[in-house]
């Protein structure tokens, strides 16, 4: 554990990281490609970045492969950071009629969780194919979002109504 530490520290102070995060500061719009790195050290990189600015990143890899590699290193290097996953919605490459029910409720719970963060930057992983797809915009998503606490009393008439509203429907068993 000690040598990741050192490790990190490293990377922090490296002349290339500063580099980058100066970049990223003078234009909070930049885009910077990395290439040419090796094994997880883009994810070292990416890692450091970061900690120095700790605002919003979306990290876009080659593939979805590259990407679900790229967000295990991430979150095996620091597991408590509000690191995301965005998928694509379809279960296969060209078949949008058939949606992948998990990876569209991974898309939903990662946009609202950033548009819920005020200023507390999140690391985004994703992929151009996943890019391709519209999202709702967070103003809408705020909107409609149904929100039930813990000990709230509701009247079922009305959630029923609302979920009906927002296109759900009624089932015998849902899992």
């Amino acid at each position: 554990m000690r040598e990741l530490k050192e490790i990190k520290e490293h990377y922090k102070k490296s002349d290339s990281i500063q580099s980058i995060v100066s970049s990223l500061r003078a234009n909070e719009n930049s885009r910077i490609l990395l290439s040419g790195l090796k094994g997880s050290s883009n994810a070292f990189v990416m890692d450091s970045c970061w900690d120095q600015l700790k605002s919003h990143q979306l990290i876009i890899a080659e593939d979805k492969e590259k990407a679900a590699y790229l967000l295990n290193d991430l979150e095996n290097l620091s597991p408590t950071k509000p690191i995301h996953f965005f998928p694509d919605s379809f279960k296969r490459p060209l078949g949008f009629e058939d949606l992948n029910k998990t990876n569209v409720l991974s898309r939903t719970e990662t946009i609202s969780k950033i548009a819920q963060s005020g200023k507390e930057g999140h690391l985004i992983v994703t992929y151009p194919e996943a890019l391709f797809e519209k999202v709702v915009s967070p103003h809408y998503l705020q909107e409609a979002q149904l929100q039930i606490t813990q000990g709230e009393d509701l009247d079922a008439d009305s959630v029923i109504y609302t979920l009906n509203e927002y296109g759900f429907r009624i089932e015998d068993f849902v899992y």
